[in-house]
């Protein structure tokens, strides 16, 4: 079930998306002399079938053996180039944590937009009925070293090491998918069983993207060490739902005001600094609220609609 709920989140990610491009496709005048030569203007789309895809992958694939022919937006990071910083390129767009995008615009011009994440207002906000539980912590997201899950666990287990009647609550939400991620995961709950925290850590199922505004709603905070590079949807949906993000990302703390961005970012992923983060908003948390969500309203899906119309 948690495999199959990933799948799904990560298909309507690459919808929006696509359903965003296809918009382009079908309004925007050709900006080029013919079909192959512009099909659709997001660069990215190496091989003009319309749409960014894993095809696109597997045409800059053979771009760069020599198998396939270099087409004019084959580019997909504008560097002059073509490499697997374009691949890395294709597979940030298809995943939703690209937040900028190539484009060629109604008269032909090369265009750069900041893209906001398109958050569903409608469905991400807080639920009345629950109540949110003080010094809960949440992760959503895969269960991978890549996510640094561990840093995570790590740094919870320093706290409750120096203070074993820590009132702290942490739930880990997400799929865990393959060998690797299920022998990174037992190594994990190891720890956590070594240190006596199963009353406090938690991993659960994956849930459908409906029941997220639910888990969000319960929790205090929600904790996200992506690295600078890429951006994690699951930040700004926590916000919209009244729960407290604890980011390491500069990409997402580079957008709040200096007084936010020291309540709430993590600076390093050494354990210490993240173990005093946590700690510092058990004690307390200044946030303000409704800040946050003000500041988030310009990674609403109707402003991510209208940031493509712009270029029409």
């Amino acid at each position: 079930m948690g495999y199959l709920s990933i799948l799904r989140r990560r298909f309507e990610l690459r919808m929006l998306f696509i359903f965003s491009l296809i918009i382009l496709s079908t309004v925007l005048p050709t900006a080029c002399a013919n079909s192959y030569d512009c099909t659709l203007g997001i660069f990215g789309n190496a091989n003009l079938d319309g749409s960014v895809d894993e095809a696109d992958i597997d045409y800059l694939t053979g771009v760069i053996s020599g198998k396939n022919p270099v087409t004019n937006l084959s580019d997909a990071n504008c560097d002059g180039s073509i490499d697997d910083k374009d691949i890395e390129q294709v597979e940030k767009i298809i995943s939703g944590d690209e937040t900028t995008l190539i484009l060629l615009d109604s008269s032909g011009k090369v265009v750069t937009i900041k893209m906001p994440v398109g958050i569903d207002e409608n469905l991400f906000r807080p639920v009345g009925n629950i109540e949110r539980n003080q010094n809960s912590f949440l992760y959503v997201g895969r269960i991978s070293a890549i996510k640094n899950v561990d840093i995570i666990i790590n740094a919870f287990t320093k706290l409750f090491s120096k203070n074993q009647t820590l009132d702290f609550t942490l739930n880990l939400v997400g799929p865990i998918d393959g060998d690797i991620d299920k022998k990174y995961t037992n190594a994990l709950m190891e720890t956590i069983n070594k240190n006596n925290l199963t009353s406090k850590i938690a991993f659960l199922d994956s849930v459908d993207q409906t029941k997220l505004p639910q888990m969000y709603s319960a929790h205090r905070f929600c904790i996200n060490l992506t690295s600078p590079g890429s951006f994690d949807k699951t930040i700004w949906e926590s916000v919209y739902c009244g729960c407290v993000p604890l980011v390491y990302n500069a990409s997402f703390l580079d957008e709040l005001p200096e007084d936010i961005r020291k309540e709430i970012g993590i600076q390093s992923l050494e354990i210490e600094d993240v173990a005093r983060m946590f700690e510092k908003r058990i004690v307390s948390c200044n946030v303000g609220q409704d800040r946050l969500v003000e500041i988030g309203k310009k990674h609403s899906l109707k402003v991510l609609m209208d940031n493509f119309s712009m270029y029409i």
